[in-house]
């Protein structure tokens, strides 16, 4: 399906930072029959990845620096805010931390990069202009669902619920006696879950 109407909260964009972006890329197409497009940009070349209805996410070489530490090529996932700053500071009040502060992305947009009070890295976006253009989700050849292992479950709900407004349905999970599989939504639309690692 189109993001025809981006809402806060929800998944909104997926993005490869890759070691080695042309083997990713074939491993890629190979799986998913992805096409690309390619934008030169300040870090690298950034490449817009598609099924054969629209855009599924994207595809970068990582930083210099990330692979010196000796950084594992990672998905990222970015979930759509109102405003980035406000959003960026209520993460911060909320008991979160700022890897990257807010910033312009062209005309595109803004975006920031947040760890969650449990550990977890993820980004806010917030779009300039209306409309999803060609973003497609749930369906053959696209992201479908997002998927956060924490060691504290009470501690995150309660972050992302007061963040992006998210709302959990529980099921039992049968690892244990106690743990359940907390599926999360936005408006309504399931968009993934939330277990302990």
């Amino acid at each position: 399906m189109k993001f025809t109407e981006p809402r806060p909260g929800v998944p909104c964009w997926y993005e490869l930072a890759s070691t080695d972006p042309a083997k990713s890329f074939a491993f890629y197409q190979s799986v998913f029959g992805w096409s690309k497009s390619d934008m030169d940009m300040p870090m690298g070349t950034y490449s817009f990845l598609a099924n054969g209805n629209g855009t599924v996410g994207a595809l970068w070489p990582m930083l210099p620096e990330q692979v010196a530490a000796g950084a594992p090529s990672y998905w990222a996932v970015y979930f759509l805010v109102a405003d980035c700053d406000a959003s960026t500071a209520q993460a911060v009040e909320l008991g979160g931390s700022v890897v990257v502060p807010p910033m312009d992305v062209e005309e595109m947009g803004r975006m920031s990069v947040i760890t969650d009070p449990t550990g977890a890295t993820f980004s806010l976006w917030q779009a300039k202009g209306d409309g999803g253009g060609d973003m497609v989700f749930d369906e053959d050849h696209a992201m479908c669902w997002v998927e956060l292992a924490t060691r504290d479950v009470t501690r995150a709900r309660e972050f992302y619920a007061a963040l992006l407004g998210w709302t959990y349905t529980e099921t039992p999970l049968h690892m244990s006696d106690t743990a359940v599989y907390a599926q999360l939504s936005a408006h309504s639309v399931a968009y993934g879950g939330m277990m302990p690692m």
